[in-house]
């Protein structure tokens, strides 16, 4: 398979997260929201990890452990508490 389709795809998953996230600030997060603002990065630092070992050989180790790392960011973003917005950040208060 094309590696090229993959990274297609993590950055269209990290566009429509990021479009959902700006189009609603002060929304409530959801699993969809944390997959696709974390799921696309992930999947796309792992494409590249896989090209790198099947090509070159190198620098494909730091993109797993940022794998994992957002992996875990994205679990805690599901699991944490939401906070309100506070009062004085509403637009009628500017």
């Amino acid at each position: 398979m094309n590696s090229a389709y993959l990274v297609l795809a993590a950055l269209v998953a990290l566009a429509v997260g990021s479009e959902l996230a700006i189009a609603h600030p002060t929304g409530h997060g959801s699993a969809t929201l944390a997959l696709l603002l974390f799921g696309g990065p992930t999947l796309y630092l792992a494409t590249t990890a896989w090209f790198f070992r099947t090509t070159t050989g190198g620098a494909w180790s730091e993109r797993l452990l940022a794998c994992a790392a957002l992996a875990a960011a994205g679990v805690a973003a599901v699991w944490l508490p939401h906070s309100p917005p506070s009062p004085c950040s509403t637009p009628s208060s500017w």
